[in-house]
């Protein structure tokens, strides 16, 4: 019912730092994605690679969203201006139609200054933003998203407002419950990050979700709209076109009562 773009960790970190970001999107259109979430965090550093991953991107007909390593605002409360910008100067590069960042470190005694500061940015930039429901305390704290959102909706027009980017998966890092994230950052959702947890070995992974999770994220979907562009963030085989391309149809259905 919506666009599927495939984040390239989810082919595991060593696979793609190996072979190259580039590499792997000839494997993600096979599969029929209609779209990449290139990671900086895998990136080589060149602006060549860059240009090719935009490249590629045109040539294979696949819509473009960048992921920056860094969050909004760093462990002090303050706003990551150089990496933002440096992000927002990488995604334009690759052709990216979308920046998104996670919130990070923002409290909630520093939402105001917060959103001058992000306003600022936003008022002269002409990369769209979305902000990310992430794996920090502050960042995945829906009445934080809330907070400032609003708090930029008073500060900018329509057009220069940025979205948010629910992961389905994040709150089990910080034992936010995802229901209350679908509703209070649903009035700005325009991107959803797709994996399940599970514990092992003394912490969460992202692992591949069951029918049960895939029920459960179509029954908290019927709140948005059908069409919101989805993101596979779990783990998927290297080079398995086949099983990609089913866990692309997959969620291509959601939201679906049973989605098997």
């Amino acid at each position: 019912m919506g666009p599927v773009f495939v984040c390239t960790s989810a082919f595991g970190s060593d696979t793609v730092r190996r072979l190259g970001q580039p590499a792997v999107l000839s494997w993600i259109a096979d599969a029929g994605a209609a779209g990449v979430e290139i990671r900086e965090e895998l990136l080589g550093g060149t602006d060549a690679e860059l240009e090719k991953l935009a490249a590629l991107a045109i040539d294979r007909h696949l819509l473009v969203v960048y992921s920056a390593a860094a969050p909004l605002f760093d462990q002090s409360g303050t706003l990551d201006m150089p990496a933002l910008r440096r992000a927002a100067d990488r995604a334009l590069k690759c052709g990216a139609g979308r920046l998104k960042c996670g919130l990070g470190h923002l409290p909630a005694a520093g939402v105001e200054a917060g959103a001058d500061a992000l306003a600022r940015w936003l008022s002269s930039s002409t990369m769209p933003l979305t902000i990310e429901n992430d794996q920090t305390r502050d960042g995945a704290n829906p009445a934080r998203h809330e907070a400032l959102h609003k708090a930029l909706a008073e500060r900018l027009p329509m057009d220069r407002r940025p979205g948010a980017t629910l992961d389905l998966g994040n709150g089990h890092w910080t034992d936010h419950d995802i229901a209350g994230s679908v509703t209070r950052m649903a009035p700005w959702i325009d991107y959803v990050h797709c994996k399940a947890a599970v514990f092992r070995n003394g912490g969460w992974e992202a692992c591949v979700p069951n029918v049960v999770t895939r029920a459960h994220w179509s029954s908290l979907w019927k709140t948005l709209p059908e069409t919101l562009p989805r993101a596979i963030e779990f783990p998927v085989p290297a080079e398995d076109v086949i099983t990609l391309a089913h866990w692309i149809e997959t969620l291509n259905e959601l939201p679906k009562e049973h989605c098997a």
